[in-house]
């Protein structure tokens, strides 16, 4: 019984392990994707010839947290995100949708935006859901990048981007 609780606490620390390794691989992809996203929004911020503080202006947000935001050195928010490529003209869109919305009105709603990429956030409460969207969206969004981030995607997440 000893030696099956020992095999057990070992597997179970190798597994806490490649998840932490697999989680830091993760982040370092999402950190180095949102350096290239922030880089060209900011080498269009200079192409038009606008300030700091004029997109500090136009969006609302302190100059210093536009000046923290262009060092790219934290993944941005999603709202900062949006809001200064929307002040370039350029278009980043959030929708928001609950589990009360049918999947047929969501991924009409998806399909009318043809977006570039999706992200969901996928916790408990809306995770079947989800699942169900993915099953849908390459069928008839082929080409859409399709992005997973949320609690019931990190625990196993080797699996999820597998399956998904």
């Amino acid at each position: 019984m000893e030696n099956t609780v020992e095999i057990y606490q070992e597997e179970k620390e190798l597994r806490g392990k490649r998840l932490a390794a697999y989680a830091e691989s993760i982040q370092e992809k999402v950190q180095k994707d949102s350096e290239q996203i922030i880089k060209i929004l900011v080498e269009e911020r200079y192409r038009q010839k606008k300030t700091q503080q004029e997109m500090a202006d136009i969006t609302g947000v302190r100059a210093s947290n536009i000046a923290r935001f262009e060092k790219a050195s934290r993944v941005p928010t999603l709202l900062m995100l949006e809001k200064y490529a929307n002040a370039l003209e350029k278009h980043i869109e959030l929708a928001e949708y609950t589990i009360n919305h049918s999947i047929s009105d969501i991924l009409a709603d998806i399909y009318n935006r043809k977006p570039d990429a999706i992200g969901f956030s996928c916790y408990i409460w809306n995770w079947n859901l989800v699942r169900e969207l993915l099953a849908e969206l390459p069928k008839i969004l082929p080409d859409t990048q399709i992005w997973l981030g949320g609690p019931e995607v990190s625990y196993d997440a080797p699996v999820i981007l597998e399956k998904y």
